[in-house]
């Protein structure tokens, strides 16, 4: 989690920091003004197994990281998750895939829209899945079922959607890889996923 001044951090900004080679949006924010300061959690957030946002005793649907860096999807509260091996999470959702078994089924589910989500094999493999969207004659972004079957397609084990919209961002080797729905481009990010080297 960055805070500069009142505001998050762009994820380019992320993972110069912390010297990685890529990285994706993670949990969401409030917004209240539109301004995008990408600094007011709404959402729980574990990091380096700190709760910085959220309460000890609730439980939260997690999408989280062990040291090891396996991905753990599942409702826990914050003893819970740290016991179930969660060095870092956020809480944000819906689980598309758990162990194996895919959990959208209404073909409309959640819209269409620019999407963000975070995937892995049961080889240990990671998934990142990035999709443009509200960009007529471009993309238009896809629903939860559709992402699901991308990730099917992948061989994914687990899969969880993340924070979209305009805030869907992929950067890698010094760049933003996708095309993000806003005209100026990154978003103030409250924390994210990164690729370390």
């Amino acid at each position: 989690m960055e805070d500069y001044h009142g505001r998050g951090s762009k994820l380019s900004e992320i993972v110069k920091k912390q010297d990685a080679i890529g990285g994706i949006n993670a949990g969401g924010f409030s917004d209240p003004e539109g301004k995008g300061a990408g600094n007011i959690l709404i959402d729980a957030v574990i990091m380096n197994k700190k709760m910085l946002h959220g309460n000890q005793s609730t439980r939260y649907s997690l999408i989280g990281l062990s040291e090891e860096g396996k991905l753990i999807l599942g409702k826990y509260n914050y003893q819970e998750a740290i016991q179930a091996g969660i060095e870092s999470a956020v809480e944000f959702g819906p689980f598309l895939i758990v162990n194996g078994k895919n959990q959208i089924k209404n073909a409309t589910s959640g819209g269409i829209h620019p999407r963000m989500a975070i995937g892995q094999k049961k080889d240990g493999t990671m998934i990142l899945v990035s999709i443009d969207g509200r960009q007529p004659g471009y993309s238009i972004g896809t629903n939860y079922l559709e992402l699901q079957n991308i990730f099917e397609r992948y061989e994914a084990y687990n899969a969880a959607n993340l924070d979209g919209g305009s805030s869907a961002t992929m950067y890698y080797k010094g760049k933003v890889v996708n095309k993000t729905s806003t005209p100026m481009g990154e978003r103030y990010l409250p924390n994210a996923f990164i690729i370390e080297k």
